[in-house]
């Protein structure tokens, strides 16, 4: 399954980040993330998962009784945080390298 396009957003009232899908079966829907876990690994053939919060926020209103549990809907916010986190973690990284680099230079 690939990824829908999306954006970040901020909510104008109260500024909180929210992601909005902008293509796709869930276009025009927008979402928060709450608390986020990462369960324990008990084996090597056992793939890491990841526990999330969310809330919806804005959806059309031929969703507003499904989207809930809606497993699809879950597995790409799920897939959305993944690369969201892999992003931040990438951009953490930079920031280091030239934070480093500029303790060198003195």
């Amino acid at each position: 399954m690939s990824l829908p396009k999306y954006k970040i957003v901020v909510n104008a009232n109260d500024g909180e980040n929210g992601v909005e899908i902008t293509e796709g079966k869930y276009e025009g829907v927008i979402y928060t993330y709450g608390e986020v876990q990462f369960l324990p690994v008990e084996d090597d053939d056992t793939p890491p998962t990841i526990n999330f919060t969310r809330a919806v926020r804005k959806c059309p209103d031929s969703m507003k009784e499904t989207i809930s549990d809606d497993v699809e809907f879950n597995q790409i916010m799920g897939d959305i945080l993944i690369k969201l986190l892999e992003e931040q973690g990438d951009k953490a990284v930079e920031l280091l390298k030239d934070e480093h680099q500029e303790s060198d230079k003195t």
